[in-house]
């Protein structure tokens, strides 16, 4: 659980259903007083995938961090994993989580590498701005013309071609004979 969201069990359900039903993908919950307090999983990861790779996850709500339930968790998870046939296990931390960090390293976890994290809100963005500062570039990168493109970004740049013609490539545009 991350500062700030609160994780219910129709959350942790709707979860586990996005998860691919050809790997391994078991969701654990730590209930204290009827919340959540902590939810984890073991997975068999989708992405650098390997035998015996088998991610584990523990999150704890802020207020009940501190107490053994992330602990009591984590084993039970292990546990799991174990079972499973896992051979190394990953997982993931903020960098900023200090707390986290040390939860790790005391069961034995070492940093591998760091991520960083961004986020972009789309009802905040101007396309036609976006759009003009990737022609910037594209022109000085790309002198000769040549662009790739989506081709959703194509339909935006640029009109169909003609009726007669049968893509922008072969397309003379406005002196084509079938326009």
């Amino acid at each position: 659980m991350l500062p700030g969201v609160a994780v219910t069990a129709d959350k942790v359900a709707d979860a586990a259903a996005r998860r691919p039903r050809d790997r391994l993908h078991v969701a654990w919950v730590a209930v204290q007083r009827g919340e959540i307090a902590a939810y984890g999983y073991v997975e068999e990861p989708n992405v650098a995938a390997v035998p015996g790779r088998i991610r584990v996850r523990v999150l704890v709500a802020p207020a009940h961090r501190g107490h053994g339930i992330g602990g009591a968790l984590y084993e039970s998870l292990f546990a799991r994993a174990l079972a499973a046939g896992a051979t190394e296990l990953v997982t993931e931390a903020a960098g900023d989580d200090a707390r986290a960090g040390r939860f790790l390293a005391r069961r034995g976890f070492a940093e591998y590498h760091r991520r960083i994290e961004s986020r972009l809100a789309l009802a905040d963005v101007d396309p036609t701005r976006i759009a003009r500062g990737i022609e910037a570039l594209t022109d000085a990168f790309f002198p000769s013309g040549v662009r790739i493109a989506t081709y959703r970004q194509m339909l935006l740049a640029a009109p169909m071609p003609h009726a007669g013609c049968t893509s922008w490539m072969r397309c003379c545009g406005p002196t084509c004979p079938s326009a």
